[in-house]
């Protein structure tokens, strides 16, 4: 059998009855001890099935709040490049160039006398601007400039979650990034 042998019997103290054999097992087998009741089982299968009812939304909406910041982002930063396109081009009628105007959630193009040109852009629900009264403007020569005293970058964010569009002063190229 495989190499293994049965220890020999000892037949001292008078032998090995039956009725010491059964009270030595107590009638059980050798594994009954080992392993885990059906109510732990159960218990366990019950935290795991909590943790994921409460872990699982929270994962999914922070990819979604991820997508939507990185397009409202790009929708932002397309905005600035069509002002920026939109002073350029138009330099013989406009010399004041074009604004993009941002608000606490939504940002509009401006044209140099002041007046919107087209409907106000809103962020997606939630999301608002780190500054909330923010001018960038474009010159005739694509150049841009943030009003007094404001950042040469603008940020969006919602709770912790954080995105920036970017603009260099001299050549009016925008980006944007997430941070």
């Amino acid at each position: 059998m495989c190499g293994l042998r049965r220890a020999p019997r000892s037949d001292r103290g008078g032998g090995s009855s039956f009725a010491q054999t059964a009270a030595r097992d107590s009638g059980r087998p050798k594994w009954a001890g080992a392993g885990f009741t059906l109510i732990e089982l159960l218990a366990v299968v019950a935290i795991m099935g909590l943790l994921a009812m409460v872990l699982v939304p929270r994962m999914a909406n922070s990819a979604i709040w991820g997508n939507q910041a990185e397009a409202a982002a790009r929708q932002l930063a397309a905005m600035l490049k069509l002002a920026r396109r939109m002073a350029v081009e138009h330099a013989a009628d406009n010399p004041q160039g074009y604004a993009v105007r941002c608000f606490d959630k939504n940002y509009v193009i401006r044209d140099g006398s002041g007046a919107d040109q087209g409907l106000p852009t809103q962020l997606p629900e939630g999301w608002r601007f780190e500054q909330p009264d923010v001018s960038v403007s474009f010159d005739v020569l694509g150049g841009a400039r943030a009003g007094a005293g404001q950042p040469s970058y603008l940020v969006i964010y919602k709770g912790a979650a954080k995105w920036h569009v970017r603009f260099e002063p001299a050549t009016g190229y925008v980006w944007h990034e997430e941070g």
